[in-house]
């Protein structure tokens, strides 16, 4: 008899009540939620919709002889690609030709950067310096009635994004 005693009391032990059912149940649930769920929001990121040849030509129309002013709503925003500079304001000039623009790039206490806004119809608007691409995205968007326009620089690096509104 005390055979079954004895392994009566080793089956008990073995065996998961009805609360530790419920806790591996809600860990499961709180772990396949962090899986499926974790990273959506950091590695969400809106695509640059890349315009088309006459499309390009037309904002770069839009953007001749424009000036433009940092958003600063949420502070004042640096780029890691320009060496953490906070480019205040950016100043669109001339057509240099078809699918590029003069373009400065201006920063409180720094020398204007003189560059080129271009348009390569497989990458979009870009920013040339000194005959190099910078490793920065121009996103130019208006919206439907046509009187809100907005100019982002998304760094590639960073996915830093300064909002410029036309001034």
């Amino acid at each position: 008899m005390e055979e079954k005693n004895v392994e009566k009391k080793e089956v008990v032990k073995n065996k998961i009540g009805g609360a530790q059912i419920a806790i591996l149940s809600g860990f499961g649930l709180i772990l396949i939620f962090v899986f499926a769920f974790g990273c959506y929001g950091c590695s969400y990121q809106p695509s640059i919709t890349i315009p088309g040849q006459d499309e390009a030509v037309f904002t770069l129309e839009l953007l001749k002889d424009s000036n433009w002013a940092l958003d600063t709503a949420e502070g004042e925003t640096a780029l890691p690609e320009l060496k953490n500079a906070v480019i205040d304001n950016l100043a669109f000039g001339t057509f240099v030709d078809d699918t590029s623009l003069k373009l400065q790039l201006l920063a409180k206490g720094k020398t204007p950067i003189v560059s080129l806004l271009s348009y390569d119809e497989g990458t979009g608007f870009s920013i040339i310096f000194e005959g190099k691409e910078l490793p920065i995205k121009v996103v130019y968007s208006q919206s439907k009635d046509g009187t809100n326009e907005v100019i982002i620089l998304r760094g590639n690096e960073s996915n830093t994004q300064c909002y410029y509104l036309r001034q």
